[in-house]
Formats: structure tokens, sequence, C-alpha cells
């Protein structure tokens, strides 16, 4: 988790009157992949679009988010 991540999640936690960690643990509870992403594996989903493998690729949404999207259809 990046510090920016954790900034986020302490604002957002006292604004709902939790404990951060709670309030992290909630938010795992709802991805599939039950953690949180590495920075590391959202650079890579980045870096991904800057090689020739994703050159057919346009006009698409992608979610790097361990499942927590299940889907609009």
């Amino acid at each position: 988790m990046t510090d920016r991540f954790l900034s986020i999640m302490e604002v957002t936690a006292k604004s709902l009157d939790m404990e951060k960690e709670d309030f992290v643990e909630t938010k795992v509870r709802d991805i599939p992949l039950a953690r949180i992403a590495k920075p590391e594996e959202i650079a890579q989903s980045c870096l991904f679009f800057l090689t020739s493998l994703s050159s057919y690729i346009t006009g698409q949404t992608i979610m790097v988010d361990g499942g927590q999207t299940k889907g609009f259809y």
C-alpha cells in the first residue's frame, strides 16, 4: 500500500467514525482476492499498454481491482 492510499483510507475512516485498520479490513472483505493491490501490480497493468502486446486494444476500461468490480453485465 502506498502512503497516498493509506492517507485516503485514514481520511475516509475518520469521516465514518471508524479506525483506519477497521475500515481497511472492511474494504479488503469486498475484494475477491482478499488483499489490496501492490503498487507494482497497478504499474504492470499500465506498462502493458505501452507495449506492442496492447496494439489492438482500443476504447476499453480495464479494472485492476482484484475482482472488486463484479461486472456490469
